[in-house]
């Protein structure tokens, strides 16, 4: 299946996926804050001894800044998972409208194909008509100059099929095929107003943006607790000392309280306003990303509707020109209609067919646009498993 040979080949998802391993790896870094810490140093400042000092801190109180700092890098992870979800959409999205271009681009293949085939048929019998003295010159070489333009056509519509597979094969990045239509299931959707709520409620965007108001809130957080000190348990032993006093402790235990106040505290209040602003700009574009879901939904409902009456009248108009086309046969048969009448009544239906696939592609590509935002693409392309 296309959808599934996207998520898993493309790069975009695998680089982001990247991304969210990196998260977690941060998530066992800050977990890892809880462990004891060693530092060893050494030096030669005094030229009568050497002196070299093993240091052993473990963690006892630090009045939640560890946790916090957990927290902060849980919601991060989340947001990466968010945006892997934006980006897995984006791509459903895009490869099930390439899907459905290629789709239409075979129709109007094949519609192209239907053509050329009927203007050779007419060409011929205008020609046996003219052989017969019952068709002019003219008649024959506007047939086939018609001839030649549905041969034209066919070519521009072979190269049209062309980009929308190649445009495919970039998101699979395989060759997958394309003669499975897309199922009327896959286009069925709730009612509008159901649209309207699951579009916000499973929207990535949305729930990208919630996150990060969330690692907004911790980030505050984090900075009103990093000017509290930390209470630690110290272990220190001299080591490769060359000391002249002999009678010093070599190990010393005991506990330490640590804490410093950067610019005395102007830093930590500055850090702590611009994360109170960071809320609010975080806030701010959920409000954003709710309110461009909306839009977007609206616009698609609409144009949804409207897509579906223009195929109805669409549909009946190629009905129509289908009749009118065998009606001028037998009429241009029996001298009532030229055979200009003919050949325009050809490229008129030709036309119109060309146009209610237009319109078919239009809908369906609507539809798979909805579809992803309310999350029903995900099931079909099983991203849980990708």
């Amino acid at each position: 299946m296309a959808l599934q040979a996207t998520l898993k080949n493309h790069p975009a998802l695998k680089g982001q996926q990247a991304q969210l391993t990196a998260s977690e790896y941060s998530i066992d870094s800050a977990k890892a804050a809880r462990y004891p810490s060693m530092s060893f140093i050494t030096n030669n400042l005094d030229k009568n001894y050497n002196q070299g000092t093993l240091q052993v801190n473990q963690p006892l109180w630090t009045f939640g800044r560890i946790n916090s700092s957990i927290d902060l890098a849980k919601a991060n992870y989340n947001a990466e998972e968010r945006a892997l979800l934006q980006v897995k959409r984006s791509l459903l999205e895009a490869t099930a409208t390439t899907y459905a271009n290629v789709q239409g681009a075979q129709f109007k293949t094949e519609i192209a194909k239907e053509n050329l085939t009927e203007h050779q048929r007419l060409y011929d019998r205008i020609k046996r008509r003219a052989t017969g003295q019952l068709a002019s010159t003219a008649d024959v070489n506007l047939a086939y100059s018609r001839l030649l333009q549905a041969q034209s056509e066919l070519h521009n519509h072979k190269g049209s099929l062309a980009v929308s597979l190649n445009e495919l094969y970039a998101l699979t990045q395989v060759t997958v095929t394309t003669a499975t239509p897309i199922s009327p299931s896959d286009l069925q959707l709730p009612s509008v107003n159901d649209i309207k709520q699951l579009a916000i409620l499973q929207s990535a965007d949305v729930a990208y943006s919630k996150e990060q108001v969330h690692v907004a809130k911790l980030q505050k957080s984090n900075e009103k607790k990093s000017i509290m000190p930390t209470i630690s348990l110290r272990v220190e032993r001299d080591l490769l000392q060359t000391s002249p006093y002999t009678n010093v402790d070599k190990t010393r235990v005991g506990i330490v309280v640590e804490g410093s106040l950067e610019g005395m505290g102007v830093s930590t209040y500055n850090r702590l306003k611009g994360a109170t602003a960071g809320i609010q700009a975080a806030q701010f574009q959920l409000d954003s990303a709710v309110n461009e879901i909306k839009r977007k939904v609206d616009n698609l409902l609409i144009n949804k509707e409207l897509q579906s009456q223009l195929r109805t009248a669409q549909t009946n108009s190629v009905s129509a020109l289908e009749k009118t086309m065998s009606s001028f046969l037998r009429q241009y048969e029996t001298n009532r209609k030229s055979w200009v009448e003919v050949l325009n009544t050809q490229r008129e239906m030709t036309q119109a067919r060309y146009v209610l696939i237009d319109i078919d592609s239009q809908w369906n590509d609507i539809s798979l646009q909805l579809a992803t935002l309310i999350g029903h693409l995900d099931a079909l392309a099983n991203t849980d498993n990708l």
